[in-house]
């Protein structure tokens, strides 16, 4: 239901195929530009504002907060719920290795980005298999 109206509400629905591609590409088309107008003095002082521990912290409150407002009211809506199990490994894989290869590099902005993403797919999972914020399962643990 809040899919429906929120496809209604942006005017989603009465797009084709290229319109939502060009609307969902957009931000990140954006953000990639704005992203590489960045100097690298400015990602070298902020990725030594922190340490990579901070950093990690920092992208599990990240994980956990984007997971609370945006996943766990969509539980129904949201495909990740029921994607291919193969998908879960290749995430935490990949940001396993993102997170182990950011911090030998010193590279605390990876960090966080990749821990926001295990947070987030470790509690898809946990959501998936019944854990709830409100009254966890005594089945889960």
């Amino acid at each position: 239901m809040q899919k429906d109206k929120l496809e209604s509400m942006i005017g989603l629905s009465k797009m084709n195929g290229l319109q939502r591609l060009i609307f969902l590409l957009g931000p990140v088309v954006i953000l990639t530009f704005g992203f590489s107008l960045l100097e690298e003095s400015t990602i070298e002082s902020m990725n030594t504002a922190l340490t990579n521990t901070a950093w990690a912290f920092a992208g599990s409150a990240f994980g956990v907060f984007y997971f609370m407002v945006s996943e766990m009211g969509m539980a129904d809506n949201n495909r990740s719920y029921v994607a291919n199990p193969l998908t879960d490994v290749l995430a935490f894989l990949g940001t396993g290795w993102l997170i182990i290869r950011a911090n030998t590099l010193d590279e605390g902005i990876l960090v966080l980005v990749g821990s926001a993403i295990f947070v987030i797919h470790v509690l898809q999972l946990a959501f998936k298999f019944g854990f709830n914020f409100d009254a966890p399962t005594k089945e889960f643990f």
